[in-house]
């Protein structure tokens, strides 16, 4: 499946299929061979953008807004993270409602708890590239039931890049936390390419004189 904006290029489902199978099979999770080798497993995966809502929509839908970047904060931070923001948010709404004249912002104080807190915060409030991997057992899916056994969420900030550069790096970082238990989400640094910027000699340019005042 694919979640994509207008014009925007990504990757086709036979390169996602390739390389998610390729960090799945790095790992353990290797392709079914039936009969020799039934399937255990049946993994369904996404991919895309989700962007911030920006514009008119702060003022006029203000709920829309939150529940955008909640969404964000779900698939980059998991849903534990994404409960906690919104309590975040609901309070800053009662202070605010309340008209309290001794307020402290809640998010901005969840953010210097820590540097994650930080980051995670700013990554759902910007837009990102997405890839969501969920795994469900093959034998319960093939009579109509699903039992997830795991799902793992990956996300990077799209500012400056593209899905074709960023996703296969991406998904391969991401790669050595399949299936793992984890109690709170790892943040990752990876460069996908190398950017070099250029100053040319500075020049001063005066401003134009003012024009004369008519009386």
């Amino acid at each position: 499946m694919g979640d994509v904006w207008a014009g925007e290029k990504t990757l086709t489902q036979a390169e996602i299929e390739r390389i998610l199978s390729k960090a799945l099979a790095a790992h353990g999770y290797l392709p079914a061979k039936p009969p020799e080798q039934p399937p255990t497993l049946v993994v369904v995966y996404m991919w895309g953008s989700h962007s911030l809502i920006i514009g008119d929509n702060m003022t006029e839908f203000p709920d829309r807004v939150v529940n955008n970047v909640l969404e964000r904060a779900t698939l980059v931070g998991g849903r534990k993270f994404a409960k906690e923001l919104s309590l975040l948010y609901q309070d800053a709404a009662d202070q605010f409602a309340a008209k309290s004249l001794i307020y402290v912002d809640p998010v901005k104080a969840f953010k210097l708890h820590n540097p994650k807190n930080e980051f995670l915060v700013d990554q759902a409030t910007d837009d990102c590239y997405y890839v969501v991997a969920t795994a469900y057992d093959y034998a319960a899916l093939a009579q109509n039931r699903r039992i997830l056994l795991w799902i793992t969420r990956m996300t990077v900030n799209s500012q400056g890049i593209s899905q074709m550069q960023s996703l296969p790096t991406l998904i391969a970082s991401a790669a050595p936390y399949f299936g793992r238990e984890m109690a709170e989400p790892e943040v990752l640094i990876k460069r996908t390419r190398n950017v070099q910027i250029y100053f040319g000699t500075p020049t001063v340019v005066e401003m134009p004189a003012a024009a004369p005042t008519k009386k």
